[in-house]
C-alpha cells in the first residue's frame, strides 16, 4: 500500500496529476490504507492529509507542501541494510586440472564451490 501511495505523491510532484487528483485519490483510498495494516502507509497518509488541510487553510504555502511531499518520497526510497556476520568465514573449494600440451601448461578450474551464509535485515 505504501508503494501505491508514494506513486501517487510522485505523480503529483512530477505534474502527472493535479493536487486535486492527489487529494481525491487519498480521500477515496484512506479506508483501504487504514485496513491494510501497513503502518508506514497509514503514517504517510495521515501526514499527507494533514499537509493538504494546512495548505487548504493557508497555513503553509505550496513550496512547503512540496517539501513535505518530497520528504516522504526520499525517506521511503532509501533502504537501510544491516549485515550481521555471525556465520563462519566463507569456505571456497575448487579442483584444478593441469595438462601440458606442446610444452605449454594449461590450468582449468573444475566446478568451484562457494558457500556463502548471509542474513539481511531491513530497517
Amino acid at each position: 500500500m505504501i508503494r501505491e501511495l508514494l506513486d501517487n505523491i510522485l505523480s503529483y510532484l512530477n505534474a502527472y496529476i493535479t493536487l486535486q487528483q492527489l487529494e481525491t485519490w487519498l480521500v477515496s483510498n484512506l479506508q483501504k490504507i487504514i485496513n491494510s495494516n501497513d503502518r508506514d502507509a497509514v503514517q504517510v497518509a495521515n501526514d499527507v492529509d494533514a499537509c493538504l488541510v494546512e495548505f487548504g487553510e493557508g497555513l503553509i504555502d505550496l513550496g512547503t507542501l512540496h517539501a513535505h511531499l518530497e520528504s516522504y518520497i526520499e525517506l521511503h526510497q532509501s533502504l537501510s541494510l544491516s549485515f550481521n556476520d555471525t556465520q563462519n568465514p566463507v569456505i571456497t573449494k575448487s579442483t584444478a586440472a593441469v595438462s601440458t600440451i606442446n610444452d605449454r601448461s594449461e590450468v582449468g578450474i573444475l566446478s568451484p564451490a562457494v558457500t556463502v551464509h548471509s542474513r539481511v535485515q531491513f530497517v
